[in-house]
Formats: C-alpha cells, sequence, structure tokens
C-alpha cells in the first residue's frame, strides 16, 4: 500500500467517525456508538472488497 493511499483510507475513516457520531447526537444516542456503527460498516464494505467471491462463515449456523 502506497503512502497516499493509506492516508486517504485513514481520511474515509475519520470523516466517516465524525459524520456518524454527529447524526447519533442529534439522535439522543452517544456519539462513540455512532462511531462504532461507522467502523462495522466501513469494516462490512472493506471485507467484500477483499474477498468478493468467498462468502464469510456465519455464526451461530
Amino acid at each position: 500500500m502506497e503512502l497516499h493511499q493509506f492516508f486517504l483510507y485513514l481520511a474515509i475513516i475519520l470523516i466517516a467517525a465524525r459524520l456518524f457520531s454527529e447524526v447519533a447526537g442529534r439522535h439522543g444516542i452517544p456519539p462513540v456508538i455512532g462511531e462504532l456503527l461507522a467502523g462495522r460498516i466501513i469494516d462490512h464494505y472493506h471485507q467484500r472488497a477483499v474477498t468478493p467471491g468467498r462468502q464469510r462463515s456465519q455464526a451461530g449456523r
């Protein structure tokens, strides 16, 4: 991974966390919950981008 790509991903993560924390705060939810939700959403799309042909195992089958 090149340095500029790393900083782009870092910026995306920080901006998403900030936006989700603001939205959560406006709805009376602690901002950290919004940040965690942003992380889960980013992780979900990252996993699909990294392994497009492979399905993730489902817990509790």
